[in-house]
C-alpha cells in the first residue's frame, strides 16, 4: 500500500515478480477471498454488505445484495459458481451475474468458519459456536457438513471430542479433507469417517495448507511461528476413539464369558483387554480386537471365583471393563453375570 493513503479496505493481488496492485474499497472491510474459476477472485464484506467480483485488472462488479448476517467464508464451486456462508443456517450459492440461491446448511445453528470444494465435488464447510470475551461465554460445539451441488446437507460430529471446534477445512491430496481445530489437526473422508489427532509441544494450528513436499503447513498465533507435519506424523498421533460394551447381560459358555464390544466407524480397529469384576475380585479375563464400525463378541476367560460365584448364583452382579491397548480411557459398564 502506497505511504501516506487513509486507513481502508482493500483487495491486493502480489504477483510472483513481487508486483502489487490493490484495488481500494472504502471504508469496507473484507471476511473472505477466494479464487474464482475464470482467473479473476471474490471476496466477500466483513460488515455483511455484499461481495465483490474482482478481475486480473479491475473491479467488474459489487454486489449489495445479499446481505448476510455474518462474515462469510467463501470458495469456488464444483460448477463454476461461488459459494458462501450466511451466518449458522444458510448456504448461498452466487453467479457472475448476481444470481442468488439459498440452500439450509443443515445441523445446528452455529457459524459457518470455513469452507471448501472437496475431492469428491461436494461442498464442505465447518461449523462452531464461537465464544466472547464478556460474560466468559466460551466456544463450544462443532460439525463437518458435506452438501452437494444441488444443495443438500449431511451433517458428521465427532466420536472423540465434543466441543470440537473446527475452522479451515482443505481437500487433502490423499482423497481426504483436512481441517485445523482445538489443540490439533482433524481428518474426515468423503464418506464422513472423522480422525483428530493431537499436536506435539503445545502446538496450535489456526490455519493450514499442502505445500509441495506432500506436508501439512499451519500458522500457530500461539507460538507465533509457522509449523510443518508430515501426513505420517500427524496421523500416528491420533486421538482413541473409544468403544463401547454392547452387553448388559452376559452369558456363560464352556467357561467363557461373552461381551459383546461396538467399535466406532471412525477407529481403524479397537483393541485391548477385557475383564469382567465383582467389586475388587477378577472374575473373567480376555482379550479383544473388532474392526472399526464393527459389533462383535470378545471371549473372557472364567477364573476360579466367577466359576463359584456361578454355581452359587443364578445371577451375579459384575462391571465390565475395556482397557484400550493404545493406552485410552477405560470403559465401564454394570451388567448381569448368568451361567
Amino acid at each position: 500500500m502506497a505511504e501516506g493513503r487513509p486507513l481502508e479496505g482493500v483487495i491486493m493481488r502480489l504477483t510472483p515478480a513481487m508486483e502489487l496492485k490493490y484495488w481500494p474499497l472504502g471504508y469496507d472491510e473484507q471476511a473472505g477471498i477466494a479464487a474464482a474459476p475464470d482467473g479473476g477472485a471474490w471476496t466477500t464484506s466483513a460488515v455483511g454488505n455484499g461481495l465483490f467480483r474482482v478481475a486480473a485488472d479491475e473491479i467488474l462488479d459489487a454486489f449489495s445484495e445479499p446481505k448476510y448476517t455474518s462474515p462469510a467464508p467463501i470458495t469456488a464451486g464444483p460448477d463454476g459458481a461461488m459459494w458462501f456462508g450466511d451466518g449458522g443456517s444458510t448456504i448461498r450459492r452466487i453467479t457472475s451475474t448476481g444470481a442468488v440461491q439459498n440452500f439450509h446448511a443443515g445441523g445446528e445453528d452455529l457459524a459457518i468458519v470455513s469452507i471448501t470444494t472437496g475431492p469428491d465435488g461436494n461442498l464442505w464447510y465447518t461449523k462452531f459456536k464461537p465464544g466472547v470475551a464478556v460474560g466468559g461465554i466460551r466456544s463450544r460445539g462443532g460439525e463437518i457438513v458435506r452438501m452437494s451441488p444441488s444443495g443438500s446437507p449431511t451433517v458428521f460430529k465427532p466420536a472423540v471430542t465434543k466441543d470440537l471446534l473446527p475452522t479451515q477445512i482443505i481437500p487433502g491430496p490423499d482423497g481426504a479433507l483436512w481441517f485445523s481445530t482445538v489443540g490439533g489437526l482433524g481428518r474426515i473422508t468423503t464418506d464422513g469417517r472423522i480422525t483428530e489427532m493431537n499436536l506435539p509441544g503445545g502446538r496450535v494450528a489456526d490455519s493450514l495448507a499442502f505445500g509441495r513436499d506432500g506436508a501439512i503447513w499451519f500458522t500457530d498465533a500461539r507460538l507465533n511461528r509457522i509449523s510443518r507435519i508430515k501426513v505420517a506424523e500427524a496421523r500416528a498421533l491420533a486421538r482413541s476413539v473409544a468403544p463401547k460394551i454392547a452387553s448388559k447381560t452376559l452369558r456363560v459358555k464352556k467357561r467363557k464369558v461373552r461381551v459383546k464390544i461396538a467399535c466406532p466407524a471412525d477407529a481403524g480397529k479397537c483393541t485391548g483387554k477385557v475383564l469382567v469384576r465383582r467389586k475388587k475380585a477378577k472374575l473373567a479375563k480376555g482379550r479383544y480386537s473388532v474392526p472399526g464400525g464393527k459389533t462383535k463378541a470378545a471371549k473372557a476367560k472364567l477364573r476360579a471365583k466367577g466359576k463359584a460365584l456361578v454355581k452359587r448364583s443364578s445371577s451375579v452382579k459384575v462391571v465390565v471393563e475395556l482397557r484400550p491397548a493404545d493406552g485410552g480411557a477405560e470403559v465401564r459398564r454394570k451388567a448381569k453375570l448368568k451361567g
